[in-house]
């Protein structure tokens, strides 16, 4: 798991949490920014918390705005806000925003950017992720997503069909759903040291989002409440492995943005 889970020092650790941030809407009206700043302060204070970024950043403004230069000044923005927190993101997926700037202003992608400035993974595409810890792999595969579900069922059947394409890993994500929704399929699989046929838990979900339902067009066309639980992926230093998922935080802490 590269470097900065080193970084915590002589401090021992028996359990780690890796979040996934996604949907963020970034300079969108539906934007919650009390939320995101949230969620961006408790992994900064916890120091056993990483996180992932799984696509739709910053919503893109029109031609007309990107020319004015509203792109470049969210851009600084949402920049100043993950720095804080910059040590501790592992990887990052496109989402639909990331790849429709990617074509409107040429090679100006602002995940991209940051990614690259700050040594980070990006995946254009849906991506394996391998997690060593502690003699322990634990695996992620990512994908963006590009369901319109409206049904709770629907949405996850988007996810887990692909179960029978790929291999197995620990934990399946696909966020553009905006809505909060776990599952724990189990799977038969071949132990690789003694070859036994072993029963093994898998979790598969979809990301919460940062947009807000009221005001948007789901809650004018009277669609379903999405979820916007806080999800969290637990490991282990045993190899165990679990999936967490807990209300929106209530109490809002404000932290400083990196200069």
């Amino acid at each position: 798991m590269r470097e900065r889970v080193g970084e915590l020092g002589e401090r021992k650790l028996e359990k780690m949490r890796i979040v996934p941030i996604s949907d963020v809407w970034f300079g969108d009206e539906l934007h919650d920014g009390p939320l995101f700043d949230e969620r961006i302060a408790w992994i900064l204070r916890e120091p056993h918390v990483f996180w992932f970024f799984n696509g739709d950043a910053i919503k893109p403004p029109t031609i007309k705005e990107i020319k004015e230069g509203d792109l470049d000044k969210l851009y600084n923005q949402l920049r100043r806000k993950f720095a804080p927190i910059a040590h501790k993101w592992l990887w990052a997926q496109e989402g639909c925003f990331e790849g429709g700037l990617h074509k409107i202003k040429e090679t100006f992608d602002p995940i991209g950017l940051m990614c690259q400035d700050w040594n980070i993974p990006y995946f254009r595409t849906p991506h394996s992720v391998g997690i060593h810890w502690s003699g322990n792999l634990f695996r992620f595969y990512c994908i963006h997503g590009k369901s319109q579900a409206q049904k709770k069922g629907s949405k996850l059947n988007a996810l887990s069909r692909i179960f029978g394409e790929i291999e197995f890993n620990h934990f399946y994500v696909m966020s553009h759903i905006r809505d909060a929704i776990l599952s724990k399929p189990v799977r038969v699989s071949q132990d690789p040291v003694k070859f036994d046929l072993v029963e093994r838990k898998q979790y598969a979900f979809i990301t919460p989002s940062f947009v807000k339902y009221d005001g948007s067009r789901d809650a004018k066309w009277g669609y379903p409440l999405p979820s916007r639980a806080q999800v969290d992926c637990a490991l282990y230093k045993d190899g165990d492995y679990h999936l967490n998922s807990s209300s929106i935080a209530t109490g809002l802490i404000a932290i400083e943005e990196a200069k």
